[in-house]
């Protein structure tokens, strides 16, 4: 009776770590979020990192300005919104791919520019590369591998 509730025991243990293994583990919740941008995203292939942050929903209208990044399931689309219309207005959209439980690699699709800017739109497709992320202060960072 001993061994057979020992093997018991042991089959138990075995197959919660196998159904522990075969459940990914993401460490943010990207599907239907919008996030707040350190800066420009995407925009270059050669881009080394970027911050993600949480949005302050607040009366300040500061919050309204500046750069963003909205997922959805397994899709990305960033933005840039400026309190005046006379600037370059890019936005860049593609889809993403978890690699690992901290790695993501980017597909940009496209990269649309209007308003007043220097370059023109463009359609990459191909990847922007893989990038780790690792909690910040205020959020978290992506930096390319």
């Amino acid at each position: 009776m001993k061994r057979l509730a020992l093997l018991f025991l042991i089959s138990f243990i075995s197959f919660s770590f196998v159904a522990q293994a075969e459940k990914p583990f993401y460490p943010v919740k990207l599907n239907n979020t919008e996030w707040r941008l350190s800066g420009r995203c995407l925009e270059s292939v050669e881009q080394s990192e970027f911050s993600i942050y949480t949005i302050q929903h607040s009366n300040d209208i500061s919050h309204r300005w500046g750069y963003f990044i909205t997922f959805s399931d397994r899709t990305f689309s960033t933005n840039y919104r400026a309190r005046c219309g006379v600037d370059c207005f890019t936005s860049v959209s593609g889809t993403y791919e978890w690699r690992s439980d901290d790695t993501i690699e980017f597909f940009v699709e496209t990269i649309q520019r209007n308003g007043y800017c220097q370059k023109e739109s463009e359609a990459p497709r191909k990847s922007f590369g893989v990038f780790r992320i690792s909690s910040s202060e205020k959020g978290f960072l992506l930096t390319r591998l």
